[in-house]
């Protein structure tokens, strides 16, 4: 579903949340819901069961389906505050983040700021029960991001603002449809650029809601952004971007690759390094606040959760995949012209040599540390399973990179404002595609 294609008035995937919702809390119609023509569909009190909802995903609403119901047991300020002790608790690097930042009844007083949007409490609701993943993000994104916009003390931040962004971010989640969302395996560039639409289908939500802080709209729909223009929806530069949006991308990304399975995170203190080595991904000083407070909390280094000898493999295989892709990029950026209307390739340009340049100041592609990652992996007790880990952490970090590039550039090589390309200069992007295809999945 590509944002062109979304209607507020369709009720689409969040009546079916709600239907589920209404499984085990009740959800119901506060008054009639009405097609486009005025034709009663549900009348008030009536609850929002499977077969009702069959009934809404068929007709264009006269509003919102979301305006029109109540659900029962939502969540308030209090729940939101405690849910994130209870999460936190359950995550020692976390408590110990919190409770070194002594944000304490502040920042549960200043959630109060929500109480007075129902509307919010119920997208709240309905993402804890039918997304909980998401919602246990957007409470990180909340209380670190909070934190992040206390530290910097600006006017363009505030920390009531970027808190009720990072709680929020996630919404349009719930209107996506949820077989993509839960689909096993490499989505298709297509159903990529969906899931990107809920960055603008919660900005469009959010609009609705006049009295809000006019920054959280704009904030949610950048929240995938970065400064080099990279991101999405829109490839903005750094200084067409909200400081609260950056905030809540950077707590977005630090939550996503803490809690990611593959990367084998067990504290934000081993986070440190990837966030150096995407230096300037995000408003610097942003960076600079959140390294200092995972810093100053002193966070235990947590013991490692695997061996050098299965570390090796790993590292070897990435060393190779990355000296076919560092012969992959400078083509890749040099290829796309300056001028192209694809924001797909686009992206793919500055990305390729945001990369490159990484690889050269890293030196993750060298001779030398392709002979050291041998000799560790003969004599692996000389070796520091922490540096190895922290040396493995890196290049899956740059490993998502290279995907989030392969997609933009097959997306940009579909797209019809790139179809001037040159024959030639097509082959070589297909190419280099192909070869960064030849990833560890």
């Amino acid at each position: 579903m590509a944002l062109l294609q979304y209607d507020r008035n369709e009720a689409g995937a969040y009546v079916d949340h709600l239907s589920k919702v209404n499984e085990r809390n009740s959800v119901v119609a506060t008054e009639d819901v009405r097609n486009k023509n005025g034709v009663l569909l549900v009348a008030k009190g009536m609850r929002i069961s499977a077969s009702t909802a069959s009934k809404l995903i068929k007709h264009k609403l006269s509003k919102p389906i979301e305006y029109s119901v109540n659900v029962e047991n939502h969540v308030n300020s209090k729940r939101i505050f405690d849910s994130v002790l209870a999460f936190n608790a359950n995550h020692s690097d976390l408590k110990a983040l919190f409770e070194s930042l002594n944000l304490g009844r502040g920042f549960e007083s200043d959630l109060g700021f929500l109480q007075q949007y129902p509307v919010v409490m119920q997208k709240l609701t309905v993402l804890k029960e039918r997304l909980p993943r998401d919602y246990d993000k957007a409470l990180f994104c909340c209380w670190f991001g909070y934190a992040i916009a206390k530290r910097l003390n600006s006017a363009d931040a505030s920390p009531i603002a970027t808190a009720v962004t990072g709680l929020l971010h996630d919404v349009g989640m719930l209107h996506i449809d949820p077989n993509i969302l839960n689909k096993e395996g490499e989505l298709s560039p297509e159903e990529w650029r969906t899931i990107q639409s809920h960055t603008l289908i919660g900005e469009l939500f959010l609009k609705e809601i006049t009295s809000l802080p006019h920054v959280v709209p704009k904030a949610v729909a950048q929240h995938h952004e970065r400064c080099d223009g990279g991101g999405y929806p829109r490839g903005l530069f750094g200084n067409k971007m909200t400081l609260v949006g950056q905030i809540v991308a950077l707590c977005d990304s630090l939550y996503a690759i803490r809690f990611n399975p593959k990367n084998q995170h067990q504290s934000l203190k081993e986070l440190i390094s990837v966030v150096q080595i995407n230096l300037g991904l995000h408003f610097k000083e942003i960076e600079q606040a959140a390294i200092s407070l995972i810093r100053e909390a002193e966070l235990p280094t947590p013991p490692p959760n695997t061996s050098v000898e299965k570390i090796v493999p790993y590292l070897k295989k990435m060393v190779k995949l990355l000296s076919a892709w560092s012969w992959a990029m400078p083509i890749i950026s040099s290829t796309i012209p300056l001028e192209t209307k694809s924001k797909a390739l686009r992206s793919a340009r500055i990305l390729s040599g945001r990369l490159s340049e990484i690889i050269e100041q890293s030196g993750m592609v060298t001779e030398g540390i392709e002979r050291w990652i041998h000799i560790v992996g003969e004599s692996p007790a000389e070796a520091s399973v922490e540096e190895m880990q922290d040396l493995s952490n890196m290049y899956r970090e740059f490993n998502w990179r290279c995907r989030e590039l392969k997609r933009n550039l097959i997306l940009g090589l579909k797209d019809a404002a790139s179809q001037d390309l040159e024959l030639d200069l097509k082959k070589k992007l297909v190419k280099c595609a192909t070869i960064l295809s030849h990833d560890e999945a």
